[in-house]
């Protein structure tokens, strides 16, 4: 994550363990999110999924259907881009 933070632009922002709202019955917490820096400007307890620039998922055996499949999904749908569905 450290990396990330460095090379990330100015106007964004890399977090992690903060929701991000995908529709109103559902959200998720991603392993890591790179945001507007505006949005993080707010501190936010959540996130609308046109705040967020990218989500990234750590694959783990036991949740792997999920993170490779589902959430990429859902992510997509709300708008959101993830490198997960490149990992399939």
């Amino acid at each position: 994550m450290v990396a990330l933070e460095e090379d990330c632009p100015d106007d964004h922002d890399v977090t992690q363990g903060v929701e991000v709202r995908i529709s109103r019955p559902r959200s998720f917490l991603p392993d890591v999110l790179v945001t507007t820096s505006a949005a993080a400007r707010r501190q936010p307890s959540r996130y609308e999924p046109h705040e967020v620039v990218l989500t990234a998922e750590i694959v783990s055996p036991s949740t792997q259907s999920i993170d490779r499949v589902l959430k990429p999904a859902l992510y997509a749908q709300a708008g959101m881009w993830t490198p997960a569905s490149r990992f399939r």
